[in-house]
């Protein structure tokens, strides 16, 4: 390297044994020592907010190279930038740790080594990063520099995969994609899969709520004085599964197992046409949990009851749809105007 230092024309020749390294000073107070430097006489430039100052005119330099008096103090707001060369590094070590430390910490940061923690606005950072702020208006950033892929967001991720999705474990990740879309994915062994979206419009979608509606097949059955088993919504009766998300209702046992604990609301239509005496039907939904929950109609042919709740369950447990005769009907026909659906509230 070879180069002009100070105020005269000392050079630095030997460019393995010269090493630039600057040091900033940004003041809330009139200053004029500029200390935790570490250079070799006259070998370092001082620069008072962008300006060169000249030395022995400006600023005098220590005997043992680690600090520097400025003739005229630098105001608080000043920002005073040292430039130093040490001819031989080996012996002559750049700034300590403490140094660093201290610069640091003039901006709010602090690095603790013992925990590998950092903590911004933070003195005693209790988490990996731990940043907090005065202000009202808090934020932390995470900025792609293109309106393309890849998108902004943050991943939370166990194991020593770097890749999401490719770790045994579930990863999580919070991102914000083209189009303006908030959404939340999770990965496991290498498969990605979106949980929930906020569109730009405000629309709130979670394509993976566990839903189903199913549309009974024509079917007949006997009903004596009871319940019974509303049969026309078993698949060997021609039933019509229109969603099942998440395959939480069974067509062969026309049951709804809850995936988790939660609110859900049910709805039931059962289109009945009855032949013979009695003196109405009904229909009703069987729960695991509270017993069967009834809904009666008027005797007679083509009769609707219908039927629809809020119900709390917890993981397991199951509901069904079942028929209700007060009296002994030789027949009753399920029509294919039946409905019955389940869906998670949260």
């Amino acid at each position: 390297m070879a180069g002009y230092i100070g105020a005269n024309t000392s050079s630095v020749t030997n460019n393995q044994n010269a090493a630039e390294r600057r040091k900033k000073f940004t003041f809330t107070a009139n200053t004029t020592v500029l200390s935790g430097l570490n250079f070799a006489p006259q070998k370092i430039h001082i620069f008072h907010n962008g300006i060169r100052l000249v030395r022995t005119t400006d600023y005098t330099e220590a005997a043992d190279g680690k600090s520097v008096t400025l003739v005229n103090a630098a105001q608080a707001g000043d920002e005073v930038v040292a430039v130093t060369f040490a001819q031989d590094p080996a012996s002559n070590p750049s700034y300590t740790d403490a140094d660093v430390d201290a610069h640091l910490l003039t901006a709010g940061v602090t690095l603790d080594a013992t925990n590998d923690r950092l903590g911004v606005g933070q003195s005693s950072p209790q988490q990996l990063i731990d940043a907090s702020a005065a202000s009202a208006d808090t934020r932390i950033r995470v900025h792609s520099n293109t309106n393309s892929t890849p998108s902004a967001g943050i991943e939370l991720m166990r194991g020593t995969n770097t890749t999401f999705g490719a770790d045994a474990y579930t990863d999580f990740r919070i991102e914000n994609i083209n189009g303006g879309h908030l959404t939340v994915s999770t990965g496991e062994s290498g498969t990605t899969t979106e949980q929930f979206r906020v569109n730009s419009d405000g629309h709130v979608t979670k394509p993976n709520q566990p839903s189903c509606l199913v549309r009974a097949g024509n079917a007949n059955h006997g009903i004596g004085n009871g319940i019974n088993d509303a049969v026309g919504f078993n698949s060997a009766n021609s039933a019509t599964v229109l969603h099942n998300d998440g395959n939480h209702w069974s067509p062969s046992s026309y049951t709804f197992t809850a995936p988790v604990t939660g609110r859900y609301h049910f709805s039931l239509n059962l289109y009945t046409v009855t032949t013979g005496s009695g003196s109405y039907v009904g229909s009703a939904l069987q729960f695991s949990n509270i017993g069967a929950v009834y809904c009666f109609a008027e005797n007679g042919s083509d009769v609707n009851c219908t039927m629809s709740m809020v119900v709390k369950m917890a993981a397991n447990d199951t509901v069904y749809p079942r028929t209700y005769g007060h009296s002994s009907y030789t027949q009753t026909y399920i029509g294919s105007h039946s409905y019955f659906s389940a869906h998670l509230l949260g």
